[in-house]
């Protein structure tokens, strides 16, 4: 019973403090489109981009559109060279069954 009331104080208070957040915070809550979500995750996980594994076609072209939309957003590229991507060695495990 005690923790009920403990979890539900909590998320009370995050909440309150949430709302009264700063005024930056507020303006940049407001800027959020849930239409606009939808149709970036849609996209994402759309069949047209083939499960984005990578080195695949799939990957490449989900990998366009971020960076597209991270130059639409003024965001400054950090990686390499200057780019919004950033090369990464993946390695790769097998079981064998005996």
């Amino acid at each position: 019973m005690k923790r009920k009331f403990f979890l539900i104080l909590f998320l009370g208070i995050s909440i309150a403090g949430l709302s009264q957040g700063p005024p930056d915070f507020q303006k940049a809550l407001q800027t959020v489109n849930p239409d606009q979500i939808e149709s970036t995750m849609g996209f994402l996980a759309s069949d047209l981009l083939e499960g984005r594994q990578p080195g695949t076609r799939g990957f490449a072209i989900a990998s366009q559109y971020v960076q597209a939309q991270f130059k639409a957003l003024g965001l400054m590229p950090g990686g390499e060279s200057n780019q919004y991507v950033q090369r990464v060695l993946l390695k790769k495990g097998v079981v064998e069954r005996s």
